[in-house]
C-alpha cells in the first residue's frame, strides 16, 4: 500500500515563515532573504515527509500568504471582468451571471477613501451607474459586514480571500462591457515609500514561485 497526505503545514515548526514575513514588511530583511527562508522551509517539510515514510509528497501546498489565490493564479483561473460580491444567502448568489438590471432592488455599497479619493480614477467598475439605494462606506470591513446585514452588493474584481473575508460572501460574474485590471499607479515625481515599494516586490515573489512551478 502506498501512502500520501493532502497537505503539510507551511509556517514551520517554530513559526519561521510568520516571523520572516513580519521582518520583511518591517524592512529588516530583503526580498532575497525572504525567498531563501521559503525555499528552506519547503525543503525541510519534504525531507520530514520522506523520513516519515510517505511515498507521495503533495505538491503546490506552500504559499507565502494566500494559497487559494496562488493556486488560482498558477492555473490561470482568476476571474475575468467585474463581479458582484453578495451574501451567500442572497438570491443573486444562485445565478451563474448577473445582469445590471438584476441589481436594482438591492442596496449598492461603494467604497470611498474620503479626501484621499482620486478625482480621475474610480475604486469600482460602473461607478457612474445609478442605484435607487446607494450607501457609501469608508471602511472595507464595514462594507463586507453590510453586504450580509443589508443583503446588498458591491462590484469588484471577483477575487475573495476566505482568510480575510470569511465564507459568508460569494462572487458572481457581472455581465459587463467594462474591464478590470488590478495594479497600481503612482507619480513619477513622488517616489514610493518603503511599505509601498515592498508590496509589489512581495507580489513578485509569488510570480517567481508560479514560474518555477510551471516551467
Amino acid at each position: 500500500m502506498k501512502t500520501s497526505i493532502i497537505g503539510y503545514p507551511r509556517i514551520g515548526s517554530q513559526r519561521e515563515l510568520k516571523f520572516a514575513e513580519e521582518k520583511y514588511f518591517k524592512g529588516e530583511i530583503s526580498l532575497e532573504e525572504l525567498g531563501k527562508i521559503g525555499k528552506e522551509l519547503r525543503l525541510k517539510k519534504l525531507l520530514n515527509q520522506l523520513d516519515s515514510g510517505i511515498d507521495f509528497s503533495p505538491s503546490n501546498d506552500f504559499s507565502f500568504y494566500d494559497g487559494r489565490l496562488d493556486t488560482a493564479a498558477m492555473l490561470n483561473t482568476l476571474p475575468d471582468g467585474p463581479h458582484v460580491f453578495v451574501s451567500k444567502n442572497n438570491p443573486l448568489a444562485k445565478k451563474k451571471t448577473v445582469l445590471r438590471k438584476d441589481l436594482l432592488e438591492y442596496p449598492r455599497l461603494t467604497y470611498d477613501q474620503g479626501v484621499n479619493n482620486s478625482f480621475y480614477f474610480s475604486e469600482e467598475p460602473h461607478s457612474t451607474d445609478e442605484s435607487p439605494k446607494s450607501i457609501v462606506v469608508a471602511d472595507r470591513a464595514t462594507l463586507f459586514d453590510l453586504l450580509i446585514g443589508l443583503n446588498g452588493y458591491t462590484i469588484s474584481s471577483g477575487i475573495l480571500s476566505s482568510d480575510l473575508n470569511g465564507t459568508g460572501i460569494v462572487a458572481v460574474p457581472l455581465k459587463s462591457n467594462e474591464e478590470m485590471d488590478v495594479g497600481y499607479i503612482h507619480s513619477a515625481q513622488q517616489p514610493l515609500n518603503g511599505i509601498a515599494e515592498r508590496y509589489p516586490e512581495h507580489f513578485r515573489v509569488y510570480m517567481e514561485d508560479y514560474k518555477q512551478l510551471t516551467d
